[in-house]
């Protein structure tokens, strides 16, 4: 029998996807539809589905998982709409890839400040929080089609599908990006 306190693993900067079919895929899978990189994640496991595995000799950690915590660090100014919207397409990738998920709780932490705005999707939520992601790109084909979109410079770019048509030189972004980093971190 499992008595541990509070088991749970750890993760930081995990990439995550979600494909065309609502199912978790790889980052760079060229089916996805939605990627983006989890600052950390607590994956926390139920005391009670490991030990009732435990029991019956089949241990399927995957299925023991009831709570994920997720966090988002920020600098800066911090839009709580944004951050959480953001937050709410990674709780939706992990309700999604894990069966006997029952919360997701969604860390917002400005650096800066030290303020952490927290809030929990269930199950429930994910209907809703799919429907959210496809409106969100639905928003962003047209905008592109019509040439309407505002552009956001970020290294993600360079996985976006519709980098091709946007006026945004994205080796120029990156290139300045990285020098950007490297003069910030190193002085250089």
């Amino acid at each position: 029998k499992i008595n541990w306190k509070s088991p749970y693993v750890i993760q930081k900067e995990v990439k995550i996807g979600i494909n065309q079919q609502s199912q978790p895929c790889e980052f760079d899978d060229p089916g996805c539809f939605y990627r983006g990189v989890v600052d950390r994640v607590d994956l926390h496991f139920s005391r009670d589905l490991l030990n009732q595995q435990m029991a019956t000799g089949k241990l399927n950690i995957i299925n023991a998982i009831d709570e994920v915590s997720i966090y988002d660090w920020k600098t800066g100014k911090v839009y709580k709409a944004k951050g959480f919207k953001q937050l709410g397409f990674y709780a939706l990738y992990y309700l999604i890839k894990y069966p006997n998920l029952k919360t997701v709780v969604g860390h917002l932490c400005n650096v800066d400040s030290q303020r952490e705005d927290i809030k929990t999707w269930t199950r429930i939520d994910a209907a809703a929080l799919e429907t959210v992601l496809r409106a969100w790109v639905y928003e962003v084909e047209e905008g592109v089609k019509q040439n309407v979109y505002n552009r956001c410079k970020t290294p993600l770019c360079k996985y976006c599908d519709y980098r091709n048509v946007c006026e945004t030189d994205v080796k120029k972004i990156i290139s300045q990006m990285d020098q950007d980093i490297l003069t910030a971190t190193y002085g250089l």
